[in-house]
C-alpha cells in the first residue's frame, strides 16, 4: 500500500500552539499524507485509478514543460535597441536644406532668414 511516514513537530520557545499545528499540517501536506488518506477513503475501480494516474502524469509533464519554458525565457537575453544618432540641426538649417532641395532662388532664401 503506502509507505510509513513519521511526521513530528517539536514546540519552539515562544511559539503558540496554533503556529505549531500549522507547521505540522504543512509537513503533512509536503509528505502527501492527507492526499493518500483521501485517496483510500473510498474504493475506486481499477479503471478509475488508471485514468487518474494518467491524468496526474499528464499534469505533471505539462507543469514541468511550463517550468522549463519559463526558465528558457528568463535565460534568453533581450536584443538591445540601437539608437541612431540624430544630427542636431537647427530649424534654420533644416529650412535652408528644404529650400535648396526645392531649388528656390537664393534671393527668396535670404529674405526669409531676415524674418
Amino acid at each position: 500500500m503506502g509507505h510509513t511516514v513519521n511526521v513530528s513537530v517539536e514546540k519552539v520557545r515562544g511559539e503558540t500552539v496554533e503556529k505549531m499545528i500549522k507547521r505540522f499540517q504543512k509537513k503533512c501536506r509536503k509528505e502527501g499524507i492527507m492526499k493518500e488518506i483521501m485517496a483510500h477513503r473510498f474504493h475506486k475501480k481499477p479503471s478509475v485509478k488508471r485514468r487518474e494516474k494518467k491524468e496526474e502524469a499528464r499534469r505533471r509533464k505539462y507543469s514541468e514543460e511550463r517550468k522549463e519554458e519559463m526558465k528558457l525565457r528568463k535565460d534568453r537575453s533581450k536584443p538591445k535597441k540601437v539608437r541612431k544618432k540624430v544630427e542636431e540641426t537647427s530649424y534654420k538649417d533644416q529650412l535652408k536644406e528644404v529650400k535648396t532641395q526645392l531649388e528656390i532662388p537664393k534671393e527668396v532664401i535670404s529674405s526669409d532668414e531676415k524674418v
